[in-house]
């Protein structure tokens, strides 16, 4: 009887040292894979706030273009300036003869991190018109 007892206490210390180690191994899988989706996550917040800063800045740096464009249009001796635009700053540096005119813009939107567009622009001047030649993405 007293061999019956001892062996049914085991059984039990064996039974509840199956279920805690399963309970052990179990939270840390689902903490594994709690901490592998947060990382993911993070990395997709991060690809989509570069995107739309990305697209930000390429369309900061095509307006200050066309700034650029207008003011030749209507001043053939203009050199550039630098414009503040939303949380966004563009330089425009214009080069040339009268007739053929380079355009340099350098977009920024600030912030950690910076994010930076640089164009270059060749145009030919006609009269009071302004034809574009080439617009082209400078690394």
């Amino acid at each position: 009887m007293l061999l019956c007892a001892i062996s049914m206490k085991n059984d039990k210390n064996i039974k509840g040292y199956i279920a805690l180690t399963s309970i052990l191994v179990i939270t840390a899988v689902v903490v594994g894979i709690i901490i592998s989706i947060t990382y993911l996550s993070i990395g997709e917040l991060k690809n989509s706030l570069t995107l739309k800063k990305g697209k930000e800045v390429y369309l900061l740096a095509y307006g200050c273009v066309e700034e650029g464009l207008l003011n030749i249009r209507n001043d053939v001796n203009y050199t550039g300036t630098t414009l503040n635009i939303g949380n966004g700053s563009c330089t425009i540096a214009v080069s040339g003869t009268s007739s053929d005119k380079a355009l340099s813009v350098i977009a920024e939107i600030g912030g950690p991190p910076r994010y930076v567009k640089k164009l270059n622009a060749e145009v030919k001047m006609t009269g009071n018109s302004v034809n574009i030649l080439s617009i082209a993405e400078v690394e």
